[in-house]
């Protein structure tokens, strides 16, 4: 039998097997790119959506704060609004989520700004609102407690603690005082008091001193300020403790231990203690007769 036919019947046949595999490679490659650019074409189609979908509209400000609603159909970020009082853009420091429908309270930092501005919110997507003839006062001032640390806890037998605080404002400061806990966080001092300080700066500090304190007691305090423009600040409020006082450290001077005596001489005991803290107010001696 003749084999000379069947060898350019092979190569035909593995040349056409070799074919159909680049073509169908050739087309997974092709489908998975096809796939990618619509995906990509369809998060930023999204995108775009949802930035036109912010409408937003401004209810009124107040101090620091620009209350918003949203009027569209979307979430809206407070941080990817733009805010303007007048032509100047102005930070914004905070605000949660605006659902549609709700009004949201964005705070900015109006800095050093003061006088009757329009307000201005523009969104991602290009909507704007305005409010005219807003007044303006700046920011209120930043103020920042320096010791004793929040949660300290001072060692037992102090009476008393220097309590220090510092105030920044953009424009100028005019009053700060600290707050202590003696009776319900009451001012510590008041108008004119050598902690309540009158001076237009940018910057002051205080200092207050709190008595009386005791062992095993805890105490509050924070710092309030307020600036030229009568903007007013608080601080957080930190705690601090004394230490409950611990048991007094008590000495056997004499007798010696295994000291000998006759039964006739007399046996003297001496004995003396030293307090944790504040001062030893009974000693006394016992035996065993």
């Amino acid at each position: 039998m003749s084999l000379k036919g069947i060898t350019p019947v092979i190569a035909l046949i593995l040349l056409l097997v070799i074919t159909i595999v680049i073509v169908g490679f050739s087309f997974t490659i092709f489908q998975n790119v096809v796939s990618s650019g619509g995906a990509a074409v369809e998060n930023v189609t999204d995108e775009a959506t949802n930035r036109l979908s912010q409408l937003v509209s401004i209810e009124s400000v107040s101090g620091t704060t620009v209350y918003i609603r949203n009027l569209g159909s979307v979430p809206v970020d407070p941080l990817t609004l733009a805010i303007y009082a007048g032509s100047t853009l102005v930070p914004v420091t905070g605000g949660a989520q605006i659902l549609p429908g709700q009004i949201g309270a964005v705070t900015v930092d109006f800095g050093s700004l003061s006088g009757t501005f329009t307000i201005r919110v523009t969104t991602a997507g290009g909507s704007a609102s305005t409010l005219a003839n807003v007044q303006v006062t700046g920011s209120a001032p930043v103020i920042t407690v320096n010791s004793p640390v929040s949660g300290a806890e001072l060692s037992s037998g102090t009476v008393q603690v220097t309590l220090d605080c510092t105030a920044t404002d953009n424009d100028g400061m005019a009053t700060l005082a600290v707050w202590t806990s003696e009776d319900g966080l009451q001012p510590a001092c008041n108008d004119g008091d050598a902690c309540d300080l009158d001076a237009l700066a940018t910057a002051i500090r205080t200092t207050y001193v709190q008595t009386g304190l005791v062992d095993g007691g805890s105490y509050m305090w924070n710092c309030r300020a307020t600036d030229d423009l009568a903007n007013s600040g608080q601080s957080l409020t930190w705690s601090f403790s004394v230490q409950a006082a611990g048991a007094p450290t008590v000495q056997l001077n004499a007798p010696a231990p295994g000291a000998l005596f006759l039964t006739t001489d007399p046996v003297p005991f001496d004995c003396s203690a030293t307090p944790s803290s504040g001062s030893i107010t009974l000693l006394e001696l016992q035996t065993n007769e």
